[in-house]
């Protein structure tokens, strides 16, 4: 009887609250999402499009990742993995869009010396062709260790193929434009336990010990001409915060340097495989962070959180921000890095060096300091470079109660946590290599010594590869201004933020020279 009569009260209960709507999820929001992906492998580029060195065996091919202009980076001719451009494009009912596409190269900067070929010559051309706005396009780069080598510090590639990799970037986005369809969208996460970062222990830098071990997922799947649940997916986009460094400076299957995606383009096919549609692997808050064990562990963990996080976006809000950040560079290494003259007399590299590429030689280090053979050919005209001061991005999108974060290079975790801490109502996402790649982004500045002091100690390139001490103040403050733009509550905001902020190109006139607009 007392079994029968607390069956009786629990079935009453949950007709109560059902009837109350207490019980009752809130729908999910119907999207319209699409994807698509486009081989960027060198032998896949057309050479009679493309006039100038052509290299159809992808032999010539100069990989990044590795020391500093080593010669057995040169690329064998062998492929373990194919290289791709990948896009996902998301719209709400009122036709409001954003953009991501992700490019497996060892990252691409915002604009290039030689031409018209970087990531802002690609989103303005998406723009063109889409109508999507500038500032809700976000384009990076997987930072794969072993592949081709866009940031020109290992030697660099063709103009020419430098150019195909942009058309092919552009190609994606158009396509996965066209391709929308109806899709219900599904965010969750899951922590791998086992990770365990690279911690400094460094005494009074506690951030620094920070270790972000969380994998993030976001999958859409589409909807029946009934409006019913399809159940296969038009894309699985997965972040993980672990360096492109799976595969080493040379891979099993070849025993030398060999082109890869490393395991965002892994992950990626893995789900594509498993769930249908595309799929596209993000590098996250990379910075002091490894790959330790690569796309197995990631893999895992996207199952784990498909299995037990993921809930739908219930919101069709779709906004976006990119903005221009003005930071003043300080380390002197890196003012060349980011503002070097290309066209100046390069050094002569060190022996060992293949004076009949094509297109130049591998940089190489020299005796008492950094020396490349040619300037790295980040464009250094406004905004981008100005001697001491350079232009970076910041970018900040939001889809329902999901908040997308994306720094210009290699974020170190704790800035990333901040975002997370002072955004507490959403849930999280953050894109490495996002707009441009200038680097490692530290901070807080107030631990900057400290850092440096111990990479350098270290031999580690953390030390010599970034730019300045506020750089991670100032890219953490406007994510969470964005954020609370955005329709957020943000928490105990940084005290730093009005001032690191305050340099900022905020008027019309200069958003729309720089393409915010």
């Amino acid at each position: 009887m007392k079994r029968t009569a607390a069956l009786c009260v629990a079935v009453f209960t949950l007709a109560s609250l059902l009837g109350m709507g207490v019980a009752k999820a809130a729908p999910a929001y119907v999207f319209r999402v699409g994807a698509a992906v486009e081989d960027i492998t060198p032998d896949a580029m057309p050479c009679a499009d493309y006039p100038g060195p052509c290299f159809p065996d992808n032999k010539g091919v100069w990989l990044g990742g590795y020391g500093l202009g080593a010669a057995h980076r040169q690329s064998n001719g062998v492929v373990d993995h194919r290289i791709s451009a990948r896009a996902m494009v998301i719209a709400n009912h009122a036709g409001n869009t954003l953009a991501f596409a992700m490019n497996e190269t060892q990252g691409m900067f915002a604009a290039y010396q030689q031409g018209p070929y970087g990531l802002d010559d690609a989103r303005r051309q998406i723009n063109l062709a889409t109508g999507i706005p500038m500032n809700h396009i976000v384009l990076g780069s997987d930072h794969s260790h072993a592949s081709v080598d866009t940031t020109f510090v290992w030697g660099g590639v063709p103009d020419n193929y430098l150019k195909f990799i942009h058309d092919q970037i552009i190609k994606s986005v158009v396509a996965a434009y066209h391709n929308q369809v109806p899709a219900t969208i599904s965010v969750g996460s899951f922590d791998d336990p086992g990770y365990d970062g690279d911690q400094l222990g460094i005494p009074g830098a506690p951030d620094q010990d920070y270790v972000d071990k969380t994998i993030r997922v976001l999958q859409a799947k589409r909807m029946s001409a009934h409006g019913k649940p399809a159940g296969n997916a038009v894309v699985t986009f997965i972040e993980a915060p672990f360096h492109p460094t799976s595969y080493g400076s040379s891979h099993s299957s070849s025993g030398t340097s060999s082109i890869d995606s490393d395991w965002p383009g892994r992950v990626a096919d893995w789900a594509a495989s498993n769930f249908g549609g595309i799929g596209v692997g993000w590098e996250g808050d990379i910075g002091r962070q490894g790959s330790d064990g690569g796309e197995g562990r990631i893999e895992a963990a996207a199952l784990s959180a498909m299995g037990t996080t993921m809930t739908p976006i219930t919101d069709g809000t779709i906004d976006g921000r990119v903005q221009l950040m003005t930071e003043e560079i300080t380390n002197p290494v890196y003012i060349w890095f980011l503002n070097g003259a290309r066209l100046a007399a390069p050094v002569l590299c060190a022996g060992g060096a293949d004076v009949n590429q094509p297109y130049g030689t591998p940089p190489a280090i020299q005796g008492g300091g950094l020396s490349l053979c040619s300037p790295t050919p980040r464009a250094n005209t406004l905004p981008y470079g100005a001697v001491a001061t350079s232009g970076l991005w910041a970018t900040t999108f939001r889809i329902g109660d999901v908040l997308f974060s994306g720094g210009p290079g290699e974020v170190y975790p704790n800035l990333a946590e901040t975002v997370r801490q002072t955004i507490p109502g959403a849930r999280h996402f953050y894109l490495g290599l996002a707009q441009d790649q200038v680097g490692y982004i530290i901070g807080p500045a107030t631990q900057w010594p400290a850092v440096v002091a111990v990479r350098d100690a270290e031999g580690n390139d953390n030390g010599l590869f970034n730019g300045g001490p506020t750089i991670g103040d100032h890219l953490v403050c406007e994510h969470i201004i964005a954020a609370a733009a955005m329709g957020f509550t943000a928490v105990n905001v940084p005290s730093y933020c009005a001032v690191v902020t305050a340099s900022d190109p905020v008027s019309s006139a200069l958003a729309d020279q720089y393409g915010l607009s």
